[in-house]
């Protein structure tokens, strides 16, 4: 059976967004935030994510998705058992 790996993480350094770092190999496949982002910024300017995981009983067919403090989705992968 192949194995996926998931994460869903802030991926920030003071704030800031930060340089991917290749150690483990996982590719970035969404960023919410843009690079010119200033440092602290508070939950009111509107850069506050959740994350949902959703598996089909059926299917095995695992949907990721990601949503923002308005609960507006944002981005969202299916991820199908081989």
């Amino acid at each position: 059976m192949k194995r996926r790996h998931f994460v869903s993480l802030v991926y920030q350094v003071k704030g800031r967004p930060a340089e991917l770092d290749n150690t483990f190999g996982p590719p970035l496949k969404f960023k919410a935030i843009p690079d010119s982002i200033r440092a602290n910024r508070p939950p009111s300017e509107g850069y506050q994510f959740f994350g949902m995981v959703e598996i089909d009983s059926k299917t095995g067919t695992m949907n990721v998705s990601h949503w923002n403090a308005a609960s507006k989705k944002l981005w969202e992968i299916d991820l199908v058992p081989e």
